[in-house]
């Protein structure tokens, strides 16, 4: 995974700046917008310009952001587990950023 969008990552997943949801990459609700863990890495390339609209719909990554992220994988797996299912499974955002830290 390229070094510096997995920082960029990892920082946004701790933040505390998005709300987790489950089942696809973004949903948006009348009392916010919800993310999975695979979410948040699209719309950190909307910001970055890598992508021109990051719309949800999806349930794992494009193919551009999984190109700019430097990974084999639109839903990576980590120590044996995606990271699709670990969001829908419940684990949290921090949970998620230290597998992420630890094993991409």
């Amino acid at each position: 995974m390229n070094a510096e969008v997995k920082e960029l990552w990892i920082a946004a997943l701790r933040s505390g700046e998005f709300e987790q949801g489950r089942g696809q990459l973004c949903w948006r609700l009348a009392e916010g917008t919800v993310y999975c863990c695979l979410g948040v890495l699209e719309l950190l390339a909307e910001r970055q310009g890598v992508i021109p609209v990051f719309d949800g719909s999806r349930a794992y990554l494009s193919p551009d952001v999984k190109a700019w992220a430097g990974l084999t994988e639109t839903n990576p797996v980590v120590n044996g587990e995606s990271l699709g299912w670990l969001n829908d499974q419940g684990n949290g955002f921090q949970e998620i950023a230290r597998r992420i830290e630890k094993y991409l």
